[in-house]
């Protein structure tokens, strides 16, 4: 690898060079020693501001983002404690400097319904507090949501999964990922034991059916730009989080 790189004046940095196995039922491969250097086996990577677990579920990387949130959230104290900031600017500030953290590669996530619930009552944390509303003021999440114009964090992840689909159907030459979501289970494939996983195909039929569409008219819809922007702009999704 060296005597590729070097030529071109690139070196490849051995500490941060890692190996990962995205399976859950596979064994972990164990460490590789390639020209001297031994590259580390690891169970999660940071790629592209996202954590990938060898266990390919999202809840690490979901974790990461609610801390990271969180961290933000917190050093904003003196904004969504200053009484002379209207509510419309926090929000602002809110949705551009703390859910863009949130939310960063969030299309691609799978979620359950409690890491839903997770996200969605984060959210209602954050916006109780921007609007100085405490627990004992008995304010309901309806009420929180009325008052500040935010939808669940939910809905926002639904909305950017099929948008994100619409660039995926739209893709020119098709991308790989689309042919992927086209193709029928292997002959002779037969899934590991234990209930089965939830992928991201899965989670896409369950956001089309909840927009009224089936799989095969959302890839003919998908293709008019406009048209489909409506469709995931009008994207809705169970009160999750909204109980009173």
């Amino acid at each position: 690898m060296d005597s590729e790189t070097r030529p071109l004046g690139l070196l490849i940095s051995w500490q941060k060079t890692k190996i990962q196995s995205l399976s859950d039922y596979q064994p972990r491969p164990d460490r590789l020693e390639i020209e001297s250097h031994t590259v580390e086996a690891v169970e999660k990577f940071s790629y592209l501001g996202s954590t990938i677990s060898s266990d390919c579920k999202s809840t690490p990387d979901i974790n990461v983002r609610i801390g990271r949130s969180s961290a933000a959230m917190a050093s904003l104290g003196h904004i969504w404690s200053n009484s002379t900031i209207s509510t419309t600017t926090k929000l602002s500030l809110y949705n551009s400097l703390v859910l863009s953290i949130l939310l960063y590669g969030a299309e691609a996530w799978t979620l359950t319904a409690t890491q839903e619930r997770q996200l969605d009552s984060f959210d209602l944390k954050c916006l109780c507090r921007i609007c100085g509303l405490r627990w004992y003021d008995f304010v309901s999440n309806a009420t929180v949501r009325q008052r500040t114009g935010q939808p669940p964090v939910s809905q926002k992840i639904r909305q950017a999964r099929l948008r994100l689909f619409g660039h995926i159907a739209r893709s020119t030459p098709p991308l790989e990922v689309a042919s992927l979501l086209k193709e029928a289970t292997p002959d002779g494939w037969r899934r590991p034991r234990g209930r089965p996983r939830r992928r991201w195909g899965d989670q896409l039929r369950a956001d089309l059916s909840a927009v009224g569409l089936d799989t095969a008219t959302a890839w003919q819809r998908a293709q008019d730009r406009t048209a489909w922007k409506s469709t995931w702009r009008g994207a809705t999704l169970p009160g999750a989080g909204e109980d009173e």
